[in-house]
């Protein structure tokens, strides 16, 4: 006779024995009056919001229904060693259910913003770095069953500079992108 197998649960990390290190929290003076300090980890970000709506007007007119939110966290995350200034996100269904019961607002899109990095940046930088993150967002986009999802997509060309001197426009995508800086006139470039 077989014997039931013992149901199993998950356990959960213990968050105090983690090896990821901590980041102390960034502590804002509220005021001389309130006497109070507060500790703000990510803030949404009015003003660089403004400059997406700016750039969807003028570039993005897939994007003019998308609720695009920007949230500022006190340090710009890094991969593989380099500083990623902002993240495109699509919002996942627990934030879109969180933002909704707060606010009564759909959020369907997120740009993190590392302030750190961002407040270094000159204003065309900053132009610059929406757009890159907007082109992100591909749209609404109805699946088979009529329910609408709020897409992303990856960047035209990933590409090492050294594999580019060595072998050139290797491929279609990277010959593309070489046409387009050209047409930059941009100095040093042939």
């Amino acid at each position: 006779m077989k014997r039931p197998k013992e149901k199993t649960t998950k356990t959960t990390r213990d968050i105090s024995t983690s090896r990821r290190p901590v980041r102390p929290p960034v502590v804002v003076d509220v005021g001389q009056e309130a006497g109070v300090e507060r500790v703000v980890e990510w803030e949404r970000q009015p003003l660089i919001e403004k400059l997406v709506t700016e750039l969807v007007e003028k570039y993005h007119a897939h994007l003019v229904r998308a609720r695009i939110i920007v949230l500022g966290k006190p340090k710009a995350s890094k991969t593989h060693g380099k500083v990623n200034v902002a993240k495109a996100k699509r919002a996942t269904p627990a934030i879109q259910a969180l933002l909704r019961d707060a606010s009564g607002v759909d959020v369907h899109y997120l740009i993190e913003v590392g302030m750190d990095a961002w407040d270094g940046q000159s204003a065309r930088q900053k132009r610059a770095i929406l757009d890159h993150e907007l082109h992100h967002f591909t749209g609404v986009e109805v699946d088979d069953k009529g329910r609408e999802k709020w897409g992303l997509c990856g960047h035209d060309v990933q590409e090492f500079t050294a594999v580019v001197r060595r072998h050139g426009a290797y491929h279609a995508d990277l010959e593309v992108f070489v046409s387009a800086i050209q047409q930059l006139k941009l100095p040093g470039v042939e």
